[in-house]
């Protein structure tokens, strides 16, 4: 304790047993440290503390809720970390307003029963289509005189819808009926009246009877050389009505010639078609004796002169049997020579008989011998 005196024997100084720490970084909340070194043996330490931040705010604005959609307050949140001051507020759900079904129409657009949301635009609304009209096709109806009528048209089997368009009755178009004038044969009218469209009789025309033929008298015209003779009569109600018939003319026997005595005879006519006219017989000549022609007596057992048994014959007169009951047709054709025929009465003539004959005088009457 007086003196230097030790018995010290240094040791050195060991040195730090370093045990490394690794960084923690700071956060908002909690603090942090760099990397660091501690030792094992002793209160060594490197350590340095970092404050902890704190919250970098970032500000987001309120939003509203709707009914299908949550919304929020506005509220922070930290830029570095999960802080946030957020509160959720929920969906509101919708506040349903309920509306009734419309029909379609024709014309409008309808739709079923459906609902909307008094706060936003959910609809259950669901549109169905017009219709369309369901056409039904009219004929067309001509208007009358007293009945209107319509162009061709369509109606709606489900509404009001028509293009029908009406057409007036046309009313009534009178006219006259001329009064016609009766004739001789045909009937007359009293004037009247009509509608030109339908035909309405507004005063019927009355049937005036036919006058009938006011005949003058017949007049018969013979021709010069006596062959024919015309029968003309008029009406005295109307010269143009004229009737009038030409016949052929015959020679007949009216005094019979004998071989001593010349006879006679008359032009007469044939028989006029109308009844209204009679059979013409004027004065004629004479007939020359039977000894002064080429005379042809036909044997007395002849019955039957056959169809131009004696045609173009050259005789001047013939005498036929009281026996003979036929005589045909042309029996005497183209005979220019002869002049007289007699023949038993009662036989019929045929027409053309004498064909071709023009000068022969027709005997028939009652035997003369």
């Amino acid at each position: 304790s007086r003196c230097d005196y030790t018995t010290y024997a240094e040791i050195p100084a060991l040195g730090h047993d370093l045990v490394h720490h690794e960084a923690m970084v700071a956060t908002c909340t909690e603090i942090g440290w760099a990397a660091y070194e501690t030792c094992s043996r002793c209160d060594y330490s490197t350590y340095a503390e970092i404050p902890a931040l704190g919250h970098d705010l970032v500000y987001h604005e309120a939003q509203a809720v709707t009914c299908t959609e949550i919304g929020w307050d506005a509220y922070d949140t930290c830029s570095r970390c999960d802080y946030t001051t957020y509160a959720e507020i929920p969906a509101l759900g919708h506040g349903l307003v309920h509306h009734e079904a419309k029909a379609a129409t024709c014309t409008e657009i309808g739709w079923e029963a459906y609902d909307t949301c008094s706060r936003c635009d959910y609809s259950t609304y669901a549109e169905i289509p017009a219709l369309g009209h369901d056409l039904i096709h009219h004929e067309a109806k001509a208007a009358t005189c007293t009945e209107i009528g319509w162009e061709a048209y369509d109606t709606c089997s489900r509404c009001d819808y028509t293009t029908y368009t009406e057409i007036p009755a046309l009313g009534h178009t009178e006219v006259i009926d001329a009064a016609v004038a009766t004739t001789c044969t045909k009937t007359g009218l009293t004037e009247g009246s009509h509608c030109a469209l339908c035909g309405e009789v507004f005063i019927a025309q009355v049937i005036v009877p036919a006058l009938g033929h006011n005949w003058g008298e017949v007049t018969y015209t013979w021709a010069e050389n006596n062959s024919t003779v015309t029968a003309t009569r008029v009406c005295a109600n109307d010269a143009d009505h004229v009737e009038t018939e030409t016949v052929n003319t015959r020679r007949i026997a009216v005094v019979s010639p004998t071989e001593d005595e010349p006879g006679s005879f008359n032009w007469i006519s044939d028989t006029f078609e109308n009844t209204a006219f009679t059979v013409q017989e004027k004065e004629g000549g004479s007939i020359p004796v039977l000894k002064d022609m080429n005379v042809l007596w036909l044997p007395a057992f002849l019955r039957t002169i056959e169809a131009e048994a004696f045609a173009g014959i050259s005789a001047e007169a013939i005498i036929v049997p009281e026996g003979c009951t036929t005589i045909a047709p042309k029996a005497f054709i183209n005979c220019k020579n002869l002049l007289y025929i007699r023949i038993p009465a009662g036989i019929v003539i045929p027409e053309d008989a004498f064909a071709g004959s023009p000068n022969v005088v027709v005997d028939q009457r009652q035997p003369q011998y």
